[in-house]
Formats: structure tokens, C-alpha cells, sequence
């Protein structure tokens, strides 16, 4: 039996993007394109890391992402985003 790739339904959408109010996908406060973004930031923190030798911190990779040009605007939303959910220091 061939199993193909179904785009979602709206049915498969539940609620809002917490980033640009877009239908979330479902189990997630994120819109796929923000989703897809937040995946990629956080694979790409992995290989960062094991290049940097794990010096890298969280914050030190999301400044090093935004000073990229070729950052996309939807990874620097996802940023913008996880940076205001960050326990304040001090």
C-alpha cells in the first residue's frame, strides 16, 4: 500500500500562533511555519555546539543567529519569541 503526504486540514488546526496569529498546528501554540523554525533553530543549536566545542550558550546562539543575513525572518520571529519567554536574570 503507497502512502502519500496529506498537506493539513483545517480540522488538524487548533487555536492561534503564539508569534503571528496564524491557525496553530495542532498540539502546538505554533503555526507550521513557526514550528519548522523552532525545530531548525534547535538542530541546528546541537551541530553550533559540537562545533563550538560546547561554549555556545543558548543566548550567545540566538545573537550569533540574528547578526546572519541569511536568517530568515521566520527564525528571527521564533527568536524574538523565545527570548521573551527567558527567566529574567538576577
Amino acid at each position: 500500500m503507497r502512502h502519500c503526504a496529506r498537506a493539513l486540514t483545517v480540522s488538524q488546526l487548533v487555536g492561534e500562533c503564539l508569534i503571528c496569529r496564524r491557525p496553530a498546528v495542532s498540539e502546538s501554540e505554533l503555526c507550521g511555519l513557526h514550528l519548522q523554525a523552532m525545530k531548525n533553530i534547535e538542530d541546528a543549536h546541537e551541530r553550533w555546539r559540537t562545533a563550538f566545542g560546547e561554549e555556545i550558550g543558548r543566548l550567545e546562539y540566538f545573537d550569533q543567529l540574528l547578526c546572519l543575513e541569511e536568517t530568515g525572518v521566520a527564525v528571527k520571529k521564533v527568536i524574538e519569541y523565545l527570548r521573551g519567554k527567558q527567566p529574567e536574570a538576577g
